[in-house]
């Protein structure tokens, strides 16, 4: 599944899905997901429209009954409305069945919340929710239900709180170190759909702690990892880590970038499965990144933009572990020459164009180990091509 994050700009190649399944009627919206169906040989079978209508379509999640949730990284009333009355409200989560063979109808999982969402994760009962803002809350929806299939979240209802890290409200994670350990617990969001965007005021009216950027999200071995793009007291970013307890959680600061030589403004995060390492994608100024955090806090360089300096985006691993698909989004707007949005394959230049890449190992246990500065990834790495 392969998120479009268009922002209802002039110019930009729409998501095309029949009218009755859109979102959202106002056509300007272009936002959505394609799917893209790979053979066992790593070559593209077919690549087709499943949620159309949405808006800034940024990060996500899987979940274990087979569907993907696409969340919006906005908050707004249709393409360019910013008070009620003006559109279609957008700033929700929608999930897309993984099996899907065409477009289906976008339905928005409204109870989970309505903010400038980045990526959500699911692990043991619980949708877990980043939001892309530099005084960020880190949230959980409890779902009145354990979801079994494509539409359950939407429509059977749930709770959702923000993350308090215990004696000391409004904690700024900024002024964490790295392996500081601490106990959360979670305050309830009283009014999760409102008409202005005031979810985050209240999670920290009720001493919610305050991120800088929560952004991309995975969970392995009971735990989420989540990143901070701007985290940390040089603002290059910190990658977090949430495990769950019954008395509410801990959370873990794992590292945190002091050069941008070494980590620069990470974004979305993947999980290896074959190492445990988090694949950090950037989305900084200039050249991009995918570093790699091992296990024991090392960190290094797995990828480096040759193509274009668009950021990284989208990793994630298909039913091959040996397989990382990553995307570059490229300028989001078609070529100038272009007529129609369906020429601009062939005539946009290549830096230009939203890529991805399949990328296949094995990979290694360590892939690189621990170092505090900059290194080439080794030329033993895995292969790679554009699709």
């Amino acid at each position: 599944m392969r998120n479009h994050e268009n922002r209802s700009r002039p110019g930009e190649i729409p998501v095309v899905v029949p009218v009755s399944k859109r979102y959202d009627p106002d056509m300007a919206v272009r936002g959505g997901v394609t799917k893209v169906v790979v053979g066992p040989d790593r070559r593209v079978q077919s690549s087709f429209a499943v949620l159309g209508g949405t808006h800034t379509n940024c990060a996500g999640g899987e979940t274990p009954w087979d569907t993907w949730i696409t969340c919006e990284e906005i908050f707004n009333y249709g393409a360019s409305g910013n008070a009620p009355g003006m559109g279609s409200p957008h700033g929700y989560s929608f999930e897309v069945p993984a099996d899907a063979t065409r477009a289906v109808t976008a339905v928005p999982i409204v109870d989970a919340g309505r903010f400038s969402h980045e990526a959500a994760v699911w692990l043991r009962g619980v949708l877990y929710e980043t939001e892309d803002r530099g005084d960020a809350a880190f949230y959980r929806f409890l779902p009145e239900r354990r979801p079994r299939e494509h539409g359950d979240l939407a429509t059977q209802g749930g709770t959702l709180q923000a993350l308090v890290v215990d004696g000391r409200p409004n904690f700024d994670a900024n002024l964490a170190n790295p392996g500081d350990t601490f106990d959360v617990s979670w305050v309830t969001i009283e009014e999760p759909n409102p008409l202005t965007d005031t979810v985050r005021a209240e999670a920290q009216s009720k001493g919610a702690a305050i991120f800088d950027r929560t952004e991309g999200a995975w969970t392995t071995s009971g735990s989420v990892f989540f990143d901070c793009t701007s985290g940390g007291e040089a603002q290059l970013g910190q990658l977090w880590q949430f495990t769950p307890r019954d008395d509410g959680g801990r959370l873990k600061l794992i590292y945190e970038s002091t050069s941008a030589g070494v980590l620069e403004n990470p974004d979305n995060v993947v999980v290896v499965p074959a190492t445990g390492d988090v694949f950090l994608q950037e989305d900084g100024p200039g050249v991009q990144y995918v570093r790699g955090v091992n296990q024991a806090g090392g960190i290094y360089d797995f990828a480096k933009s040759l193509l274009s300096d668009s950021e990284f985006c989208g990793g994630c691993f298909g039913g091959d572990p040996r397989t990382f698909y990553l995307n570059q989004q490229g300028g989001r707007l078609a070529a100038a020459t272009a007529t129609t949005p369906a020429e601009t394959p062939t005539t946009q230049p290549l830096a230009d164009r939203g890529l991805t890449y399949l990328i296949w190992g094995p990979f290694a246990a360590n892939n690189g180990g621990p170092r505090s500065t900059t290194r080439s990834s080794s030329a033993k790495g895995p292969r790679s091509r554009p699709a």
